[in-house]
């Protein structure tokens, strides 16, 4: 994967002096080597994607209307909230993310006409730009929320 040339075992260098790639590793591992290995699983309420140290929710498959989102599935965080993982779905009014969500993908919340609040995450730091394509009932103040919420988090 990466070549470099330590004059000895990089196994030593990366005991002694830290990873090479710092507080990044952990996102290079996941963006260019762990991230091609998830099982695909789900629960009564949702389909996700089970990764070594994280769970991306996929999709919801529940008949709440207000749904808690749960902070760990499989002992594991719920780290992501995935394309469309909540679209179309006429019957939610509200959602409470938990504070493990990081990321929040392309169309999570589409389309999804009752919708009212999002409540929570607190620890987002990458929100895509159509994460609620018409969702009419959900006011403004929660997009504008959110991607404060991101954008702080982002910087730290």
């Amino acid at each position: 994967i990466i070549e470099a040339n330590f004059g000895g075992d990089l196994r030593m260098h990366h005991a002694v002096t830290g990873s090479i790639f710092g507080e990044r590793m952990k996102d290079f591992l996941d963006t260019y080597l762990v991230k091609k290995f998830y099982r695909e699983r789900a629960t009564f309420d949702y389909n996700f994607n089970e990764y070594f140290s994280y769970v991306e929710i996929t999709k919801y498959a529940g008949l709440d209307k207000k749904i808690n989102v749960p902070e760990m599935i499989n002992g594991k965080p719920v780290k992501v909230i995935g394309e469309k993982a909540f679209a179309e779905n006429a019957e939610i009014v509200s959602v409470n993310l938990p504070d493990s969500v990081e990321e929040i993908k392309a169309r999570a919340f589409a389309y999804c006409k009752n919708l009212e609040v999002i409540t929570g995450g607190k620890n987002v730091k990458k929100m895509d730009s159509v994460i609620f394509v018409n969702s009419p009932k959900l006011a403004e103040k929660y997009n504008k929320n959110l991607r404060a919420i991101a954008k702080k988090n982002k910087n730290k």
